[in-house]
């Protein structure tokens, strides 16, 4: 294995940003000085230790804000792109997990990200892990919303398949609800709900097969793909997609991909949209037109199709996010298309789990991520809201490592 030049010019800093920019505190400078001397397989071993989906995140993160945006060299030159790294050493090698004496049992409720990070993580360290999954698959997300253009479903099936080497028990089509929940924390010694979120934000607008949500439009793009799914969805023509954020940008790429004519409109502007510089330029690289400052005004439905009324917007003061707030301008353009697919965003059910204190349908936890309920853990999107895949994994190892901690001093 040859390390890129680039590789050769990172500072190995002492006071490494690019660590601290990443949510799970990978040990970046450390990685690339041990492949610098030629030891690789060392490198890869702290790689894995530290975050057993390093070839997910490798391909899935926003580098531009974590690793990658936060290299001092960013300042003057080319910074590190850690995630190449990353990704030739996960390519190259394989992590030999061994068989240990199973010290505690562990439930997880979910297998999106934070659900698979923790059953390889705590299984690694010996703990007798099941997993409930209410699909018929596993991977969440990974699965079913992010299209294989960005991530090969053949990584998160060797995630899959490193849950079976590591004996972890795997329940799908079983969904948690509130009274098996509260059985599972008095059946196992710790639990850990990383369900994610089941709910998309939608418009207030009637009804329409022509209005879909986007992740609903992703689940059957992809599980069609991956799994051989009958689609339901037969997209064709022309569509716009609301919103600019990473799941906005997964479906007009999808749409694309189908040779649907797609554009893009989003209320604020370029600088306020969630989606990363790389995955804006991919869609226009794929031929997505992008309208900035136009929020969706009302609906009309004919047998041809949809009209979109659009308000054009100006950007005022800042919202709580430090995002700029698009203000109406009482001017109007209508656009026509066959579809429109919503990219608004995710919640929580309401009530899913009444004993579990909650913030507007958001689990609350304490530092280490524990719920009200004893020895139950609550990881990823369900206590953050939507964020990304990273954080969520994030989430888990805090978790993961407060019961780690439990378990050593028992």
């Amino acid at each position: 294995m040859e390390l890129d030049e680039v590789f050769q010019k990172c500072l190995i800093c002492q006071n490494p940003f690019c660590k601290k920019g990443c949510p799970i505190n990978t040990d970046i400078p450390k990685i690339i000085d041990l492949c610098r001397k030629g030891e690789y397989v060392t490198a890869y071993k702290i790689l894995m230790e530290n975050n057993p989906l390093a070839s997910i995140t490798s391909r899935v993160c926003p580098h531009e804000f974590n690793c990658y945006g936060n290299c001092i060299l960013n300042r003057k030159g080319t910074p590190i792109p850690f995630y190449k790294l990353e990704q030739d050493l996960t390519a190259k090698y394989r992590y030999e997990y061994s068989y240990k004496d199973k010290t505690g049992r562990v439930a997880i409720i979910g297998s999106g990200p934070a659900g698979l990070f923790s059953a390889i993580y705590l299984a690694n360290y010996g703990l007798d892990v099941t997993i409930f999954e209410k699909n018929s698959y596993l991977g969440g997300i990974l699965t079913d919303g992010i299209p294989s253009s960005r991530l090969p479903y053949e990584f998160v099936e060797e995630i899959i398949n490193t849950l079976v080497k590591l004996n972890v028990n795997i329940i799908k089509n079983t969904k948690v609800d509130e009274g098996k929940l509260l059985e599972l924390t008095k059946t196992f010694d710790y639990a850990i709900l990383a369900c994610g979120l089941s709910k998309s934000r939608t418009l207030d607008f009637k009804e329409s097969d022509r209005i879909i949500d986007a992740i609903s439009f992703l689940k059957d793009y992809n599980l069609a793909r991956k799994l051989g799914y009958k689609e339901k969805y037969k997209i064709n023509g022309k569509a716009i997609v609301l919103g600019l954020g990473n799941v906005a940008c997964d479906a007009a790429n999808a749409l694309r991909h189908l040779d649907v004519n797609t554009t893009i409109c989003y209320r604020r502007s370029q600088e306020e949209a969630p989606c990363t510089p790389m995955e804006l330029n991919e869609c226009i690289n794929n031929g997505v037109t992008i309208n900035y400052l136009l929020k969706p005004d009302s609906i009309t439905e004919n047998s041809r199709g949809l009209k979109v009324k659009f308000e054009k917007t100006i950007l005022g003061e800042p919202d709580e996010r430090g995002r700029r707030t698009p203000v109406g301008t009482n001017e109007f353009i209508t656009l026509e298309c066959d579809y429109l697919i919503t990219a608004l965003g995710q919640l929580p059910l309401e009530n899913e789990f009444i004993n579990v204190n909650t913030n507007s349908n958001y689990v609350v936890t304490d530092d280490n991520n524990l719920t009200n309920i004893p020895n139950l853990y609550a990881v990823g999107d369900i206590t953050l809201g939507a964020s990304t895949v990273v954080n969520a994994i994030s989430s888990a190892k805090v978790a993961c490592n407060d019961i780690l901690s439990k378990i050593t001093k028992e």
